[in-house]
């Protein structure tokens, strides 16, 4: 897919768009945003890692949590 971003300026109510020579498409999608309070783009933010939720602030963990919920033996039971 290719995907095309520019700043254009509203001249009336009407954006012009001219797409390059290489864009060969009979059908496009074309999303308007307002960019009157953000002119540059946006730069990617730093990986900051995972962070669990405030919700489980103050929570522990008890017991193994990677034991099966069931008791092996309840797996023959489908047999």
């Amino acid at each position: 897919m290719d995907a095309i971003r520019e700043l254009l300026t509203v001249e009336g109510r009407t954006v012009t768009i001219t797409l390059p020579d290489h864009f060969h498409a009979k059908r496009v999608e074309v999303i308007v945003l307002n960019a009157d309070e953000q002119l540059a783009p946006t730069p990617k933010l730093a990986f900051s890692g995972r962070r669990p939720s405030p919700l489980l602030a103050g929570t522990r963990i008890v017991g193994d949590i990677m034991a099966p919920v069931v008791a092996d033996a309840d797996w023959d039971t489908l047999k």
